[in-house]
């Protein structure tokens, strides 16, 4: 039985390592891949707890925390579970994760395959000269880079110099059962979170980080309340951002408007308690809670940015408008709030259209990605003998 392994670098519960822990799973299940997650700085709780449902193991490189700048030790420590683990296929899901692997490849005496998934905007992180060369060196180390949208391979192409004949475009997964919800989910977690009969919930799902740019609905969900309309908006997850957010809100007299949640395992009944998706993100390369609303269904308000038209179509299952914009943002969310008709229509067509992200055909497609290489490797070492 072929062997992966994935790497993050710590369990929470964002989109990357949410992602490695369902595509494991479904590996394991669909594909019979012997499939192992390893956390390079350890695991929160509730990223456990998932964990174990998933019936995934999981082990942890350095359970006492991130040092800082990089740790040769940590490297060497890798080499040795990977090697120790029997593993022909390794998965970098994350830029911390890959410098450690590109260094245990080359100190390991055992031939493995590593393979990165990219998930955002290179562009947008490395703007400093000395970063973008190293990445130049961790992206050749490696034998495919998975690009989970298609302006992600441009963007790795045109910012970081990979070839783009080793770029796999596999698109971002979602297991469907994480967002299932019924009717009485929605009455139930509007009730809890003292929606009234008329508000439309605007609802954001996500890590409270800068990049996401959340005092941005903050300040559209306040214009649209200055404009009479019924909103308040929901964050579901947790961040440096946090008290941004809540300053935000202050000064824009909405604090009983907008409800700040933390991560949920599962935010399936949190979708279904809203109305639309609003997305505020400056960079993005295909954002998995995009897909978990569309399948939920959803329509979505969006700044086009990255692999985000990829995933809602402007005007079928929902609108975008250019990054930054946010009177564009205000006017398109003012807009399906008064026309509860076109949401519906949009609502259906986001469910239809999502369906192709589900984590099923994804796994698929990195099943075949693995399973390429391993015959390529057994190509070429059958080459080797008969030269030998």
């Amino acid at each position: 039985m072929p062997a992966v392994l994935q790497v993050i670098q710590q369990g929470e519960l964002r989109g990357a390592e949410v992602f490695a822990l369902d595509l494991s799973r479904t590996l394991a299940r669909r594909h019979a891949w012997r499939v192992s997650l390893l956390s390079l700085f350890g695991t929160d709780e509730a990223y456990a707890e998932a964990v174990r449902a998933g019936d995934v193991p999981l082990a942890i490189a350095q359970p006492d925390g991130r040092a800082r700048g990089f740790d040769p030790r940590l490297a060497w420590r890798l080499r040795g579970m990977i090697e120790a683990g029997g593993y022909d296929v390794v998965q970098a899901n994350g830029a911390a994760t890959l410098k450690y692997l590109a260094a245990a490849r080359r100190l390991s005496a055992r031939p493995w395959r590593l393979v990165y998934r990219a998930i955002g905007l290179g562009s947008h992180w490395r703007r400093r000269l000395d970063r973008r060369l190293l990445y130049r060196w961790l992206f050749a180390q490696t034998d495919r880079v998975v690009a989970v949208a298609a302006a992600v391979a441009d963007d790795l192409v045109a910012a970081s110099a990979v070839d783009r004949r080793r770029i796999v475009v596999i698109p971002n997964g979602v297991e469907p059962s994480r967002i299932a919800a019924t009717e009485a989910d929605r009455r139930a977690t509007r009730g809890a979170l003292g929606v009234a009969d008329g508000e439309v919930v605007l609802v954001h799902v996500g890590t409270l980080a800068p990049e996401k740019n959340l005092t941005a609905l903050v300040a559209v969900t306040a214009a649209c309340r200055r404009r009479g309309l019924p909103v308040r908006a929901v964050l579901v997850g947790d961040g440096p951002c946090r008290d941004a957010v809540a300053r935000a809100a202050r000064e824009q007299a909405v604090e009983a408007a907008v409800t700040r949640l933390p991560a949920q395992p599962r935010v399936g009944a949190y979708l279904a308690a809203a109305d639309l998706y609003v997305s505020t993100s400056l960079s993005e390369g295909m954002p998995a809670a995009l897909i978990e609303a569309g399948l939920a269904g959803l329509p979505a308000v969006a700044y086009a940015v990255g692999g985000v038209p990829e995933v809602v179509a402007d005007g079928e299952t929902g609108v975008l408008v250019p990054a930054g914009n946010e009177r564009a943002l205000t006017d398109a969310v003012a807009a399906l709030v008064t026309d509860q008709g076109r949401r519906a229509r949009m609502a259906r067509a986001a469910r239809a259209a999502c369906r192709r992200f589900e984590i099923a055909p994804v796994a698929a497609a990195y099943h075949g990605l693995y399973a390429s290489l391993l015959a390529a490797r057994a190509t070429g070492e059958a080459a080797l003998a008969r030269t030998g």
